[in-house]
């Protein structure tokens, strides 16, 4: 996947890039039962972003406020991320770059039914997610942050003109500078195809009901983080090899039940083995991850992770990179890079 970002700190164009992100087949997110009249969003033009639209159980978790069209296919976002939040705060007092993709992913979510008009109900299957941030920009400054979000999308629509893939693009600006950039890509399914390609695994109460307890976690010093109860990395396996901690308890990253593993949790657990890689001081940059199947919640799945460096001649090659890889009963479940800063390299 090829990524072009705009530099830490430069001044915001006025509008989205039109550039899409390469899907693979994958997929971690998932949809809640219809709660409109109906069973579906009626596109709009402008609106609040509410828990529902982002799939979200609890209002205190949505990160996005308002959103409007601004063309055929290009959208303006405001958000507010909390001075204080109970998951995505790193131990240095800062934002985590997960908040940053956490982000993103309301925008797909909201406007696949509130703009496009797709029914709730309908699954998402997210393919690929690549972000660049600024590590100076991720402070918690003495007031809530405002965002201004520029989505631009390139949707695909079936014959009937549903919405059934879409590549976003989105810049985020912070105080009219760059926070990060971000590229990714979904699919949209109705419920009958999602259960021929979940194979009728699609009782998330059940699912959940048999996920095995979470093992021990690594200590969270380890991997930038204050509470053992947010660490998603286990305390067994060797320097480089761990498995992935679901605790479908957790009250974020379990917000409502799901049939499989959120994508959520696997973006963070990418963001946990950087650091863990790296050391507990580094600070990330850019995240790239490509979902390749279902991480399910009844088997144990395990993240490999090991430092590279690109070549003498590639941009940006005196920062380090971090490759992680996961898998579930012998099968591939994404590959990642992340990124840290030039300084840690």
């Amino acid at each position: 996947m090829s990524l072009t970002f705009h530099a830490p700190g430069q001044t915001l164009p006025s509008g989205p890039p039109d550039a899409s992100v390469p899907g693979s087949r994958a997929s971690t997110a998932s949809v809640p039962a219809a709660r409109v009249p109906g069973g579906s969003a009626p596109a709009s033009s402008s609106g609040p972003v509410t828990a529902a639209l982002i799939h979200k159980a609890d209002p205190e978790e949505v990160l996005l406020t308002t959103w409007r069209r601004t063309g055929e296919n290009a959208f303006v976002f405001t958000a507010r991320w909390p001075r204080t939040h109970g998951f995505y705060a790193a131990s240095d007092g800062c934002y985590t770059p997960a908040l940053f993709a956490e982000t993103v992913r309301q925008t797909f979510s909201a406007l696949t039914h509130a703009a496009y008009g797709v029914p709730f109900g309908y699954q998402l299957i997210w393919d690929a997610l690549a972000f660049e941030v600024s590590p100076a920009a991720l402070y918690v400054g003495p007031e809530p942050a405002a965002l201004t979000l520029h989505v631009g999308c390139d949707a695909t629509r079936s014959r009937r003109g549903v919405l059934t893939a879409a590549s976003l693009e989105v810049t985020v600006e912070r105080d009219g500078m760059l926070l990060g950039t971000a590229r990714t890509r979904f699919t949209v399914h109705p419920a009958a195809l999602y259960a021929r390609l979940r194979r009728a695994r699609t009782d998330a109460r059940g699912a959940m009901a048999a996920a095995p307890p979470a093992p021990a976690p690594l200590d969270p010093a380890a991997v930038g983080r204050t509470r053992a109860a947010d660490v998603v990395l286990g305390a067994e396996g060797g320097p480089d090899r761990r498995e992935l901690r679901v605790d479908t308890a957790h009250p974020v990253l379990f917000d409502h039940p799901v049939d499989h593993v959120p994508g959520m949790l696997l973006v963070e657990g990418v963001q946990q083995a950087a650091v863990a890689a790296l050391g507990p001081d580094a600070r990330l940059r850019s995240l790239n991850i490509s979902f390749l199947r279902f991480a399910e919640l009844d088997a144990p799945c395990h993240l490999s992770y090991r430092v590279v460096r690109p070549g003498p001649d590639a941009p940006g090659a005196a920062a380090p990179v971090v490759q992680v890889e996961a898998e579930q009963d012998g099968e591939p479940v994404f590959t990642a890079t992340a990124t840290g800063t030039a300084e840690q390299g």
